[in-house]
């Protein structure tokens, strides 16, 4: 279903696909700052600071990792403000002028905290700026789990 979503918006040049699978992650704590990894390497071709931003973006909200353990600790302890950051993506984007669909794939076979954390991403990516909010959509899909469990039919 996808793949013919993402067929279908090639043909559009101010269409941005960004395609993230949460299960490639190495662990749940991992899912953010893989999908804020994705989403600055992907615009970094269309805007040449995206990285940049984005790291910032990510540092405010402690989502990089840490290279010594009084790093981790004072991260946990100081925790910033990433309004300012937040404001230079809302910038960057809209510099972009364009549409940013993000394909999330393999949802229904995640755990369920799992999926709370991909549920937590649409937070972090709603970045656009108050004149710009009729631009972002959001489509969350909930699916059901088969049961195991198969129930006999009983003929009447």
């Amino acid at each position: 279903m996808l793949n013919f979503l993402r067929d279908d918006l090639l043909q559009y040049n101010d269409v941005i696909i960004i395609d993230f699978n949460a299960r490639v992650s190495a662990n749940v704590n991992c899912i953010q700052s893989d999908f804020l990894s994705i989403i600055a390497t992907q615009l970094s071709q269309y805007h040449t600071g995206m990285k940049s931003v984005v790291k910032d973006y990510m540092e405010d909200l402690n989502v990089l990792a840490r290279d010594t353990i009084w790093s981790k600790v004072l991260g946990i302890i100081h925790i910033n403000d990433a309004t300012d950051s937040r404001e230079k993506i809302q910038k960057a984007v809209a510099a972009l002028n364009k549409k940013i669909v993000i394909l999330i794939d393999d949802l229904d076979r995640l755990t369920g905290e799992e999926i709370l954390e991909v549920l937590k991403l649409l937070s972090l990516i709603h970045i656009s700026e108050p004149t710009r909010l009729g631009m972002i959509s959001y489509a969350v899909f909930c699916l059901k789990k088969k049961n195991k469990k198969s129930k006999k039919m009983t003929s009447p």
